[in-house]
């Protein structure tokens, strides 16, 4: 697996850069998601992709199929 064959898509890229964290993308019943890594750490087999100071892992299930990383896959919530 080559981080090249995984394409993130800008608006992803620039959410990450702009909350300053890492992110990872996580098997779901729903399926892919992009969430914080307080919410789902990176494991040891996941695949990092470096987003200016931040990473963003993947999965290794989810990196064998997922061919592009875009913006349906964040996860956002709205706390009161």
């Amino acid at each position: 697996m080559s981080l090249d064959e995984i394409e993130v898509d800008e608006a992803v890229a620039a959410y990450i850069k702009k909350q300053r964290k890492d992110f990872r993308v996580t098997t779901t019943c729903s399926g892919a998601l992009i969430l914080p890594t307080s919410i789902s750490p990176p494991k040891e087999t996941d695949v990092a992709i470096p987003i200016g100071k931040n990473t963003l892992y993947v999965s290794i299930y989810q990196a064998r199929w997922v061919k592009r990383i875009d913006r349906r896959m964040l996860y956002y919530v709205t706390l009161k």
